[in-house]
């Protein structure tokens, strides 16, 4: 998948060693991480339980293994893409990175346990 291409929200994945699907609530998402703020891909819940607010996984595109299915892509899906691209290359905010530590890349410390 292209690094640079966002998902449309709904849709659903699996990270990579992960074995719960993720369906994609929000795009680029800013998180607060101790004391600075940097910003993700996506944040998603799980397919199979729905939205909870203590279990969401904030993630990249790299750490997507496979698209199980995309979601709904309306007339202004490339207007917003445009945008959500525009604040990235304009934007203070660092973009977060995924680690296997679950307590330094998390909000609550435990949001990468899909």
């Amino acid at each position: 998948m292209n690094k640079e291409e966002l998902l449309p929200l709904g849709s659903v994945v699996y990270l990579k060693e992960g074995i719960i699907p993720l369906m994609i609530g929000i795009r680029q998402p800013i998180v607060q991480l101790d004391t600075e703020k940097c910003y993700f891909d996506y944040a998603a819940f799980s397919q199979l339980t729905g939205i909870n607010a203590d279990e969401i996984a904030y993630f990249n595109n790299e750490d997507i293994r496979e698209v199980v299915a995309k979601g709904y892509i309306g007339d202004e899906e490339a207007t917003i893409l445009a945008a959500l691209k525009d604040w990235r290359e304009n934007t203070d905010i660092e973009k977060g990175l995924v680690t296997k530590n679950k307590s330094e890349n998390s909000a609550d410390g435990y949001s990468f346990g899909f």
